[in-house]
């Protein structure tokens, strides 16, 4: 998730029931979270309304305080041989994100980041601005999409995800601008 002065911008998308149903496996889901879904599967095992097998686990992870986080999680491992990498650099105006896939490289992945309803969402010089404040900026093409964010029970609203396919390796740029 991502906060700019207080106020939401890339967000959870929620949890809008506990029955079992196509919208709580969507809300359980990978793809229902602002990471790395390799061959349109999940990265751990979920089932039924609560229930989760075989569960992603972090294999390695290195920080620097307020600087860098960088982390790998095997949750690909065993259907596909290959473990998602995903590295945090904070400068002063800028957030950076890597993903990379390791081990097989050869597997179709996509990135998705959910947004907050209340923002404006455009598509502008090949990066997206949001509420003329924030640029995110990707080195491949993207995609924004509808989804439905559950702010409660019951309860969904309308806003835009970004979807990125990529092989291998994408770098996102998150810029405030003052």
């Amino acid at each position: 998730e991502l906060y700019v002065d207080g106020k939401p911008v890339i967000v959870d998308t929620g949890v809008s029931t506990y029955e079992n149903n196509e919208r709580r496996s969507y809300e359980r889901s990978t793809k229902a979270h602002n990471t790395v879904e390799i061959e349109n599967t999940n990265s751990s095992e979920v089932w039924g309304s609560f229930r989760l097998g075989d569960r992603a686990k972090i294999v390695f992870i290195e920080e620097d305080k307020n600087k860098y986080v960088k982390a790998i999680h095997d949750g690909y491992k065993k259907r596909f041989n290959a473990y998602h990498q995903r590295e945090f650099i904070l400068n002063e105006d800028e957030i950076i994100i890597k993903d990379e896939i390791k081990g097989n490289t050869n597997v179709n992945s996509k990135i998705y980041l959910h947004f907050h309803p209340d923002l404006v969402i455009l598509r502008k010089d090949g990066k997206v601005l949001i509420n003329k404040n924030i640029t995110i900026e990707f080195d491949k093409e993207f995609f924004v999409k509808n989804y439905f964010y559950a702010p409660g029970f019951n309860k969904l609203k309308e806003g835009k995800v970004l979807e990125v396919p990529f092989k291998r390796e994408l770098e996102c740029r998150i810029k405030i601008i003052n």
